[in-house]
């Protein structure tokens, strides 16, 4: 009968978690004190570490640093929050997931009654502070997820639209609530709605702008070998005005040294090539040529030879 109390009292880490992750702040300790939880312990026996679980109550919640905490469903989430554990006169502070996902054994459970009475608790006291320990964390793991818990659960969540993504929802908003303005300026109606509209979009814009710059500014900042970009700039500038001078100054001489001529810079360039066609005939090697083939070659050849001094 003990034993199942002591279930029934039992948090486990995934309860811990769903409490400690939706229920508000300011209940959490309400909701978890006086709870059994499952705690993990590893003792070095001969050079290896052999766990052990021990049971302990929850007194209390503190803040810590960020951790990360893997559910049954190997589901990681991310847990700012430590319990503060009692086990007979000693307190300490321990994450959720030193806490076990199994239900406490017997074994376990006779360790914690023999501890008690090592500290002169009662049996029936125990029992009954145990049976008032089960109602409420029964009580506690039912959470009602109305529409208010559900928009904190949310709201607490991290976004997922990055800054880019943000300053541009910020300008569309701008340019929204402009033309909602023009359009709405006809009628004269919803103008004061839309203007402070307008000043939110503008304000959250120049707030996106001003978290660029200062992004910008520490990235360049982490790498002091680099040029920032008004130096980039200014040498692209620099190194654009040197070559468009350099090819200004090479046409210029171009058209000083075409003997006094003046060059037309959409006049075609004159293409003539040396020699049309090929006139000569490639001989066959390892035969002999005949008579006719012989003359038919030399009266090629001097048709070739013809061509080119008409055409010089």
């Amino acid at each position: 009968q003990l034993l199942g109390l002591i279930r029934e009292a039992q948090l486990r880490r995934d309860e811990l978690e769903t409490i400690l992750a939706d229920q508000p702040p300011e209940d959490h300790e309400d909701l978890v004190k006086g709870a059994f939880v499952r705690i993990t312990v590893g003792k070095q026996i001969q050079g290896q570490i052999e766990q052990n679980c021990l049971l302990a109550e929850i007194t209390g919640v503190e803040p810590s640093p960020a951790y990360e905490l893997v559910r049954q469903n190997k589901e990681t989430r991310t847990l700012r929050l430590q319990l503060k554990c009692r086990r007979d006169s000693s307190e300490r502070l321990l994450k959720v997931s030193a806490v076990s996902n199994q239900p406490a054994t017997e074994n376990e459970m006779r360790q914690w009654v023999k501890l008690m009475h090592r500290s002169g608790k009662d049996t029936d006291l125990l029992v009954e502070t145990v049976q008032l320990r089960a109602q409420a964390v029964v009580q506690s793991k039912h959470i009602k997820y109305d529409e208010a818990t559900v928009g904190r659960i949310l709201a607490g969540k991290p976004s997922l639209e990055f800054n880019a993504q943000k300053e541009s929802r910020m300008r569309f908003l701008v340019q929204a609530v402009v033309s909602q303005m023009d359009i709405s300026g006809i009628r004269e109606s919803e103008v004061e709605d839309l203007e402070v509209k307008f000043k939110e979009s503008v304000g959250g814009l120049h707030k996106m702008e001003h978290k660029a710059l200062q992004m910008q500014e520490a990235w360049f900042k982490a790498r002091p070998n680099l040029f920032s970009i008004r130096e980039i700039n200014r040498k692209n500038e620099k190194r654009q005005i040197l070559d468009d001078r350099h090819a200004l100054e090479i046409s210029l001489e171009e058209e000083l040294n075409a003997a006094g001529k003046t060059l037309n810079p959409y006049q075609r360039r004159d293409c003539r090539p040396v020699s049309a066609w090929d006139t000569s005939l490639t001989p066959n090697l390892g035969k002999p040529l005949d008579q006719g083939q012989e003359a038919a070659a030399e009266a090629a050849a001097a048709a070739a030879v013809a061509l080119k001094a008409t055409s010089v």
